[in-house]
């Protein structure tokens, strides 16, 4: 988390933990799902720094070194005669 996001690790900005409620309740939700616009949208603004132009650039080397080491993986399983099972493989990433 640090290399990926430093100002969020640094405690620059509030990060939402994907809680909704009170902290004992430890209600996870999407926030596709929420309804309340007033509270998708205190929600959002926490997300949206990590979707700035900015943010998503500096995700680009990290990405690159997975994938390199993702492929990396597959051709050496493929090179010992194992099949791949792509969705779980995918799910990484999700």
């Amino acid at each position: 988390m640090r290399t990926l996001l430093p100002s969020v690790a640094a405690g620059a900005y509030q990060v939402w933990d994907g809680q909704f409620g009170e902290p004992e309740q430890k209600i996870f939700r999407s926030l596709v799902g929420i309804r309340d616009p007033q509270k998708h949208a205190k929600i959002r603004r926490i997300w949206t720094r990590g979707f700035t132009p900015e943010a998503l650039r500096s995700y680009h080397p990290i990405l690159n070194k997975r994938v390199s080491n993702l492929i990396s993986h597959f051709d050496a399983r493929v090179a010992r005669g194992q099949t791949i099972d792509l969705s779980k493989w995918i799910s990484y990433f999700t």
